[in-house]
């Protein structure tokens, strides 16, 4: 399945120019299921800030996640992202329980 979402977002700190930071972007992405329990999701995202403090975030990544049991399931994110001109890597890995 293919996607396209329109997102926005609001920030509220004081080290923000003005205390705050309003914007809205886009994020499109992909779902396969490759076999049965395991989802991954590639995505890539943007974000422009327009009101108080200026930027524009955008982020590419994928994540995956494999169903361990019928309450259980391991998730797998990889993300590279830029932000305030600064670009880095992200990543975690996560055990979810379902109760």
């Amino acid at each position: 399945m293919v996607y396209g979402l329109a997102e926005a977002a609001l920030h509220l700190h004081h080290e923000l120019d003005g205390g705050y930071s309003i914007g809205a972007g886009a994020r499109i992405g992909a779902l396969v299921d490759p076999a049965p329990g395991w989802r991954i999701n590639a995505y890539a995202s943007g974000i422009r800030q327009f009101l108080g403090e200026k930027d524009t975030p955008a982020s590419l990544g994928v994540q995956s996640r494999v169903a361990l049991g019928r309450d259980t399931a391991l998730r797998i994110d990889l993300a590279r992202m830029r932000e305030a001109e600064h670009r880095f890597n992200a990543g975690s890995i996560s055990l979810q329980l379902y109760f």
